[in-house]
Parts: structure tokens; C-alpha cells; sequence
């Protein structure tokens, strides 16, 4: 188990053409996900996580705290 303060691994998620994916960890590459798993997470990270699909940059903000270390964290006011 990770500290609280400790930051997330490093991770790099490759599409490797359209049967196959691979996630590595650390910085050792140690991999972590192959074929549709990895497949599936480079989807979400391209479609859901890059790219918000809301128009609201306070919804945007307030959804990106969920993802960051130290979630607890208070997101800025957007003006």
C-alpha cells in the first residue's frame, strides 16, 4: 500500500494497431496490462480522460480532483 503522499507510478499505455495495446509501470517498464485490457484503458484514457465530455469548466475542474493525487483537494473557482 501506497503512502498518502507518495505520487502515482510512473505508467505508459501504447496502441499498437487494432488487435493489440500494452501498459507499463514504473520505470522499469514493468508491464502491467496486455490485449484488450490495455486495449480498453488507452481508449478511456483518449476518449474519456484527455478529452472531458462536458463544456463546463467547472464540471471539468470539479471531475479532474477525482483523478489527481491528493483527490481531497479543493479545485480553484473558474471565472
Amino acid at each position: 500500500m501506497k503512502d498518502a503522499g507518495e505520487p502515482d507510478p510512473y505508467t505508459t499505455c501504447l496502441d499498437l494497431g487494432p488487435e493489440y495495446a500494452v501498459e507499463t509501470i514504473g520505470w522499469g517498464r514493468t508491464i502491467d496490462l496486455t490485449g484488450e485490457e490495455a486495449k480498453t484503458r488507452k481508449r478511456n484514457i483518449n476518449t474519456r480522460w484527455i478529452y472531458p465530455s462536458v463544456d463546463d469548466a467547472e464540471a471539468i475542474l470539479a471531475h479532474a480532483g477525482r483523478f489527481a493525487n491528493g483527490a481531497n483537494k479543493q479545485t480553484a473557482e473558474v471565472r
